[in-house]
């Protein structure tokens, strides 16, 4: 995982450690206010401390959500920050203490800052999602669980599989924090599987019925996205064809009315109504794609040999390139693998020529030549990819110096030395370092990798600045 996705992921951890740890519950007192408190930054693991940070982890301890005041934002502040954030009825409560969450304390000023998460791995963000779906499951049937106690209702096991549940969610974050993400996903789905029977249990007791409705619920709005995913499709290869499009989008959006009061029904648990409405929603995107064919302009036998005359020339260009570059010593696996999928296409196109089907011979020779065409965009991906893990390792490195700069300068301070300069220096560091990841994050890899090997020379200067 990179450095950006740890920092990250740090924070929208800390929101599901203080979930999981917690198990629902929210601690809570008035305390004092932040009044005496000035937050004009934001603020978050890896790279924020100071005073701004220490008087924060005061107004929170004072709050009930106690944390050490040591001045530096770690995993357990951000646990804190998540907590408060969740009581606050902060949408985005992620242990990043930023803009909407120094309005909410007061003292609120500037922009945020910190860096985004684009550039993570596949395998990380799938375990991360998957850790994220197990919480939310596990959330809700625990607060079902709570309501059906209130009732006095009968629970069945879901006490029992809850308590499993929890084990799984809290091995999974132990196995992504070990960077063993498949472990991690099997134990969260495990978790997510358990609280949905959990779920089951409760709502088995209460209705014998609802297993059946909530399944086929869910089964009926499967249906529906399908339907609706093949519509979109459909009308946006119509639009790109010329054809008239307008009444199906019309009903594409009527299938998405539906969808929406579908999933909406679902989430109240009238999965009758959620049944109903999807399966509107699946006929209406129907009738979408047949508003199409009604409204399609018919192309002639020109228009088709056209195309496909297009399509062939652009697969010849895009092999003549690839051949190119297999010699310059490219990798070109996946230019191949776009290549044959453009060469079956343009079969598929010459077959519906020889059916006089002069549609679908426009249609099939137009994806041919738009697969050409990402074939040759693939060989100008692979040949960035060595600049962009050295854009990765400069940012990983300037990281890493920096972390060792900030310990350094703590210490320093603690033995009374003069840390002003190097305190700015350290800050200017971080700035660089942020930029760094900003170039990364649009594809800029070489004004990445220079900001930041500047970002390492800023923090070398700021130990250099420290006054013994």
């Amino acid at each position: 995982m990179t450095i950006t996705s740890n920092l990250k992921r740090a924070a929208g951890f800390a929101l599901v450690l203080g979930l999981v740890l917690s198990s629902g519950a929210v601690i809570g007192a008035k305390g004092v206010e932040a009044a005496s408190c000035s937050f004009s930054r934001d603020l978050y693991i890896g790279v924020s401390w100071g005073e701004d940070v220490r008087c924060l982890q005061g107004t929170l301890s004072s709050m009930g959500y106690y944390v050490p005041q040591t001045g530096t934002y770690g995993n357990e502040t951000a646990i804190a920050v998540a907590r408060w954030q969740a009581t606050k009825g902060i949408s985005l409560a992620n242990g990043v203490f930023g803009p909407v969450s120094r309005s909410a304390m007061g003292g609120y000023s500037g922009t945020p800052t910190y860096p985004g998460t684009s550039w993570q791995d596949n395998d990380s963000d799938e375990a991360y999602r998957a850790i994220l779906d197990a919480v939310a499951a596990y959330v809700d049937a625990l607060d079902e669980f709570r309501d059906a106690e209130d009732d006095n209702d009968r629970t069945g096991d879901a006490e029992d599989l809850l308590e499993d549940a929890l084990d799984e969610i809290r091995d999974a974050l132990q196995s992504f924090i070990r960077h063993d993400f498949d472990d991690a996903i099997d134990a969260a789905e495990e978790a997510e599987d358990l609280a949905d029977e959990a779920m089951d249990e409760i709502d088995g007791d209460r209705d014998d019925d609802n297993d059946n409705d909530r399944e086929d619920a869910e089964d009926a709005i499967d249906e529906a996205w399908d339907a609706i995913d093949e519509a979109e499709d459909e009308i946006e290869n119509a639009d790109d064809r010329g054809d008239d499009v307008d009444e199906a989008e019309e009903l594409l959006d009527d299938a998405w009315d539906a969808i929406n009061d579908a999933e909406e029904a679902y989430d109240d648990r009238d999965y009758d109504d959620a049944v109903d409405y999807a399966r509107d929603a699946e006929d209406l995107a129907k009738d979408a794609i047949d508003a199409i064919d009604e409204d399609r302009n018919d192309y002639d036998d020109d228009d088709a040999a056209d195309a496909l005359d297009d399509a062939n020339d652009a697969i010849n260009d895009a092999w003549d390139e690839v051949d190119d570059a297999r010699r310059d010593g490219d990798d070109v696996d996946r230019a191949e693998d776009l290549l044959d999928d453009a060469e079956n296409r343009y079969d598929d196109a010459i077959e519906a020529f020889d059916d006089e089907d002069w549609d679908d011979a426009v249609e099939f020779a137009h994806d041919a030549e738009d697969l050409a065409h990402d074939a040759v965009d693939a060989i100008d991906e692979d040949d960035n990819d060595g600049d962009r893990q050295d854009a990765i390792d400069e940012i990983n490195d300037a990281y890493d110096i920096i972390r060792d700069a900030q310990d350094e300068i703590e210490d320093a301070d603690d033995d009374g030395a003069d840390v002003d300069e190097a305190e700015d220096l350290l800050q200017d560091a971080v700035d660089a370092y942020n930029d760094a990841v900003e170039a990364f994050e649009d594809h800029d890899y070489d004004d990445a990798i220079d900001l930041a090997e500047e970002a390492q020379d800023l923090a070398d200067d700021a130990v250099d600045a420290i006054g013994y």
